[in-house]
């Protein structure tokens, strides 16, 4: 490039990044080989990039910058464009244009003609308003979290010789990235050092096994894959849009969007007109390399295909097929589509259906169904409106013998439409999903503040409803504050401090040497202690102390009173942080260590894997020998030693028993006090020992080793989580610890947790990993569901544990239908091996300061203080937002209960309704605005962890929701039709049933205010969903509850009173005592609802009337086809089986006797239609189901008139 400061050009690097393995070599040493390139790009491969800001802008305008544009928001105009292509309101303003229109054409006032069409559009404008206003609010605060995990993605990268921590974004070409197991590489690049380096390559090649990479074969590293084994250093070459992680979502973010109705009708006409230019133009194009002719056409309105195999033409994206990396011409030259043919192929709809349930979170499903219930439900009362309107219409015009007039008549037809969408538009609950994004976005933003940051929105509600916690033990659980208490070193046992040094003269100089090797260079270069400014020596207990004056605020000014201050702070690996600090304690410098033996000098390293339980690096010493340094389990390692240094510090043959002594005594004895225990050992090879290839060789080189020694590490149980797990059980939720450590520290830390008691319950309460998999699988190693069903129930602490039996225990409770209701699994994780239980569970939570960047993609909410107690006030949260949003529903569907009853009730009898179309639109707008952000902002109460949680059956409307939909919308009905029919004798006033349609009424008026006073009243109802007497609790402390009802009862008194709103709305002004009757039996209500407690909930159990009804329907229609009752009964069951909203197993028994008794009297019937007596098989089983059951030792004896038979 013309102008540049450096010797290569961004296209060179890009061609360099698409090159086949093979290939890259030859075209390296073109540039120079390694060093050629770092010096081109003005770096080092050890001391990285001298960067200066001037520097770093530079770079940036020449290579570009690491991060992907996002796409441009949508403006409020196009959001409101959205909600106004909604066909409800399409098809209110068709009729407010056409009552406009025919008001100017045909009515005689021709001023006052236009006010119900422009009212009508009035309210829809508020609704489209509110709508698009919501929406750009709720995108505003997804990108406002989306930057919050930008931000909080970082990597350590090589600066001026130092190794800094950076922004992710802010990482330029040039840079050396350190890397290691775990990260998320964010950018291209050439790998300049590693050891034992696998990566992850799915997210971008399709490969399911992870790629070794490695300076003699496969160099190329690419952002966004994933780290899963080792470590290394990485020269950036590509970053941002430049890299093939990039491109793709570069392409992704230009793909076509879901368009609305309006906007899908008119490219659906514009296609189809173009497309006949095209065919007569097809000849003069013929010449083109891309026909428009050959552009597929839109899909069948029923998203079908008309022809399986049907050949189409189709556009492929120069970029598709990213299973093989993209060639390198496409990076030089501009992209030009292509035509291929291929076969269309039916989709597999059953799949993609799966697919789509398993995404949908568990709350989200019953809205679904529920809302798809009202929409049915509203439709048929929307059209059984205008047919019986019309109806009515139809006999006063033949019995009156009425002539036709064309201006009056259409006039009347069209206000009879206009009352029939308005009641669609009152009964559907269009509020709903504004009511569930306001409650979620509201509590996504309180959960930040009790560092929970929520990654996916479901997951807010969907943590209400966990029934069951798989948590991890280290940095959850516990401090993650790892510091040696033990050690077992010279054949002796020695107990830690904050000083040690007194083992400079208990042990022998030789195993010091040994001991400071084995730590300091068989660890992370990237672990290191960093001390705090007021950091004093403490002992083990002095973290502990510092951490309960943090969560005591009141104690703190006299822990520091007492000189207990925050600790030297752990960087990197927290075990391989006790160990260095373990050897600072001794007075052993481990940065001097490390600068004797630097990283580059190492001959190999194989990193820690959750499989073998061990790291192992190898570097070389004197006369060509090379030294193996491990660490790891106890019970793995030892069985490699054969040799164990005495007190003498000489190696002696450790014999087998010698090694269960050691398993029994020592690491049996520590693991009983809840230490994580450590074996470190060596082995020196000699050339004759060296394996060819070090890679691919751990399991054989990694054996016949020496014990140095081992050490326990302690990891306090977090202060607060006892009764944080205390608290979970109470409120019917599950914990159950998963963790790497043995059975005893397992043990250990359960029991100090609360987890599990002194005593087991069941043998199936604390198991390790090998005894899990031997009790759930069969010979062949298959996975049971009868076996896993069995131990899952009883299990508490899953002990040496690997990944993949994490995710098999998660798997299994999800899929279990053992319980009622449905197990709702969370899951905690840090580690890059828990990616795939997070993504099984319902809600993943990955740890915020010690998890691995593949956790925090795999995760649905990242603890951002890593602690169990954020757990708890998730599902606190998760809670309130399940109870915010039943709230609503109560509330709303008794609004569109009694709406739409009294209009249609009213519409047969007075033919027309109380209600105005406009009056209706603002009790809606009060439904799906107001009345949604009021309930959905309460607060959560500790009240929320005192109860059962729902489970993933349980149906959305309980029993207490149905006694308050069908009470109050019972009284309301009552009360209003009462003043409907006989509220003009009340109150002395002109009945408005006599008045003209266009003509206001202080009695219609009256009937509309009562309304929304009932409705006002019966929000502070609807606050309790569980049968609550005290609504009030808490009442006067939500301000956003008082203001919005203030705002309503406000703006109900403005359009009641004021004149010009009331030619708009309807209503006439009502005086001082009209008004006091309307508020008080608008309060009424809030008496109603504390009489209405007073029935059992039991009487409006409408699950269990509709689950009898359903099944008897089936039996019923099965049996009528010729199907034997017993075999109807087993396909119901079957079909029952396959349905989520699964009943109890008594349910289940209770039809299966029946469906038999049913079939036993139908024998006896038969036998005795033999003996000529005739029996009603209907009757004798509504006899037999209304008698008490009393046993009888002899047989039963069916008896009639005639003669008695024993059966």
């Amino acid at each position: 490039m013309e102008g540049s400061h450096y010797g290569v050009t961004n296209r060179e690097l890009k061609a360099l990044m698409v090159l086949p393995s093979e290939e890259l070599h030859p075209h390296l040493a073109e540039l120079g080989g390694d060093k050629g390139l770092t010096d081109s790009l003005n770096t080092s491969a050890n001391g990285g990039v001298y960067t200066t800001p001037e520097d770093t802008v530079a770079r940036q305008r020449e290579f570009g910058q690491n991060f992907i544009p996002n796409t441009p928001p949508k403006t409020f105009l196009a959001l409101a464009w959205e909600a106004l292509q909604d066909k409800t309101l399409i098809a209110l303003i068709v009729c407010a244009l056409l009552s406009v229109t025919l008001g100017l054409a045909v009515e005689k006032d021709k001023a006052l003609a236009w006010i119900d069409g422009a009212a009508i559009l009035g309210a829809v404008v508020i609704v489209v308003v509110v709508a698009a206003g919501n929406d750009y609010s709720k995108e505003k605060k997804f990108r406002s979290l989306q930057d919050k995990l930008e931000r909080a993605s970082t990597c350590l990268v090589i600066r001026s010789g130092e190794v800094v921590e950076v922004l992710a974004a802010d990482v330029v070409v040039g840079d050396v990235v350190k890397f290691k197991f775990g990260n998320v590489l964010p950018a291209d690049g050439l790998l300049l050092q590693g050891h034992d380096v696998k990566i992850d390559q799915s997210t971008l090649t399709g490969e399911s096994l992870p790629k070794r990479k490695s300076l003699e074969q496969d160099r190329l590293l690419y952002a966004g894959t994933h780290v899963n084994e080792g470590e290394g250093h990485l020269l950036v070459l590509a970053v941002g849009p430049h890299t093939r992680h990039g491109i793709i979502l570069l392409l992704l973010s230009q793909r076509e969007e879901e368009v609305g109705f309006i906007t899908a009708w008119w490219r659906n006409v514009k296609k189809r007109f173009c497309s006949r230019r095209r065919h007569n133009n097809d000849a003069s194009n013929s010449e083109d390399g891309l026909m428009m002719s050959e552009i597929p056409p839109p899909p069948s309105p029923d998203g079908g295909d008309k022809c399986e195999e049907e050949e189409v033409q189709e556009i492929i994206p120069p970029f598709a097929g990213f299973q093989r990396f993209i060639r390198p011409w496409l990076w030089c030259q501009e992209p030009k589509a292509r035509v291929v043919k291929k076969k269309k192929k039916k989709e597999n709809e059953s799949g993609d259906k799966k697919k789509s349930n398993e995404a949908t979170s568990v709350l989200q499903k019953k809205l679904n169904r529920l809302a798809v219930k009202i929409g049915y439900g509203g439709t048929i009362a929307a059209i059984l409106c205008f047919f019986l309107l019309v109806l009515r219409f139809g006999i006063e015009f033949g019995v009156h013998n009425r002539q036709w007039d064309h201006d009056q008549h259409w006039e009347e037809l069209l206000h009879f439409a206009i009352i029939a969408i308005t009641v669609l538009v009152v009964a559907v609950p269009e509020g709903l999903p504004l009511a569930v994004t306001i409650a979620l976005a509201y509590s996504v933003q309180r959960m930040l503040k009790d560092n929970n940051l929520v990654r996916h929105l479901d997951a807010c509600e969907t943590m209400g409803n966990a029934t069951t916690i798989c948590s991890d033990k280290t940095g959850t659980l516990t401090l993650n504050r790892m510091t040696v208490v033990e050690t077992y070193l010279a054949d002796k046992l020695h107990k830690c401090s904050s000083d040690n040094s007194s083992l400079l003269q208990e042990l022998p100089q030789g195993l010091l040497q040994l001991l400071q090797h084995c730590i300091v260079l068989n660890c992370s270069y990237s672990s290191r202690i960093e001390e705090a400014a007021d950091a004093i020596q403490y002992d083990s207990g002095g973290w502990i102390q510092w951490v309960k004056s943090k969560c005591c605020p009141e104690k703190r000014q006299d822990d520091e009173a007492a000189g207990i201050k925050a600790p030297a702070r752990q960087l990197g690996n927290v075990t391989e942080c006790a160990l260095l600090q373990f050897l600072q304690s001794i007075g052993y410098d481990y940065d001097q260590i490390r600068k004797e033996y630097p990283e580059s000098q190492y001959t190999t390293v194989y990193t820690f894997s959750g499989n073998r339980k061990r790291m192992s690096s190898v570097y070389p010493v004197d006369d060509g020998v090379q030294r193996l340094l491990c660490k790891g389990a106890p019970e793995v390692v030892l069985q490699r030693c054969d040799k164990i240094i005495d007190g003498s510090g000489t190696a002696r043959e450790l014999q087998d028993e010698d090694k269960q002594r050691l398993l029994d005594d020592v690491i049996g004895s520590m693991a009983s006090k809840a230490l994580r225990t450590l074996c470190l050992a060596y082995r020196d090879l000699s050339p004759d020992e060296m394996p060819a290839e070090w890679e691919g060789q751990e399991a054989t080189v990694v054996d016949h080793m020496t014990c140095v020694g081992i050490v326990g590490i302690q990891d306090p149980v977090r202060p607060e989580v006892p009764d944080c797990i205390r608290s979970c059980q109470e409120a019917g939720v599950t914990v159950r610890m998963v963790t790497g450590d043995n059975h005893d520290t397992a043990r250990a830390i359960a029991i100090q947790c609360g987890i599990i008691g002194n005593e087991s319950q069941s043998r199936y309460e604390l198991m390790t990993g090998t005894e899990f998999n031997e009790a759930i699988t069969d010979s062949t190693g298959k996975v049971l569901s009868g076996l896993m069903n069995e131990v899952w129930p009883q299990l508490r602490v899953l002990a040496r544990s690997t990944p993949e039996d994490k995710y098999v225990l998660v798997d299994g409770i999800i899929r279990s239908r053992v319980t009622k209701n449905r197990e709702v699994v969370a899951v905690t994780g840090d580690g890059t091996n828990d990616g795939p239980a997070l993504k099984r569970a319902d809600v993943g939570f990955a740890m915020g300061q010690t998890g691995t960047d593949v956790a925090k993609n795999a995760c649905d909410i990242i603890l951002t203080d890593d602690n169990f107690s954020s757990i708890v006030k998730a599902v606190k949260w998760g809670r309130n937002v399940y109870d915010s949003i039943s709230k609503f529903i109560q509330f709303q569907l008794t609004v569109n209960i009694v709406a739409v009853v009294l209009v249609l009730i009213a519409a047969v009898s007075i033919t027309d309704s109380p209600l105005s179309a406009v009056q209706l639109l603002w009790v809606n707008l009060i439904m799906d605005t107001l009345a949604s952000l009021a309930l959905a902002t309460e607060q959560p109460t500790d009240e929320l962890l005192k109860r059962k949680p729902y489970g993933r059956t349980k149906p959305l409307i309980s029993t207490d929701m149905w006694r308050f939909m069908v009470g109050h919308s019972a009284y309301q009905l009552t009360v209003l039709f009462v003043l409907l029919y006989a509220g003009h004798i009340l109150f002395d006033i002109d009945n408005g049933a006599d008045a003209e349609r266009d003509e206001q009424s202080q009695h219609f008026t009256i009937v509309f205010n009562t309304f929304v006073f009932l409705q006002i009243s019966n929000e502070i109802n609807a606050r309790k969903v569980h049968g609550e007497r005290n609504v009030f609790k808490g009442f006067f402390s939500n301000i956003i509850f008082l203001v919005i009802m203030l705002i309503q009862v406000s703006v109900q008194a403005v359009i009641v009173q004021v004149s010009v709103l009331g030619i708009v709305f309807s209503t006439e002004p009502l005086d001082l005592d009209q008004w006091l009757w309307c508020i008080f039996i608008g309060l009424t209500s809030l008496l109603w609802g504390q009489l209405l407690l007073l029935i059992p909930s039991k009487f409006f159990d409408v699950g269990r009337l509709y689950f009898k009804i359903c099944y008897w329907r089936q039996i019923s229609d099965k049996s009528t086809v010729g199907v034997p009752h017993a075999e109807a009964m087993e396909e119901v069951l079957s079909e029952l089986a396959e349905t989520e909203d699964e009943p109890s197993r008594a349910r289940i028994l209770w039809v299966k006797n029946l469906t038999r008794l049913r079939q036993q009297i139908r024998v006896i019937n038969a036998f005795r239609a033999g003996l000529g007596v005739e029996v009603d098989n209907l009757q004798a089983l509504q006899h037999f189901t209304s008698t008490p059951f009393t046993p009888h030792r002899h047989n039963p004896v069916v008896r009639d008139s005639h003669r008695e038979t024993s059966v």
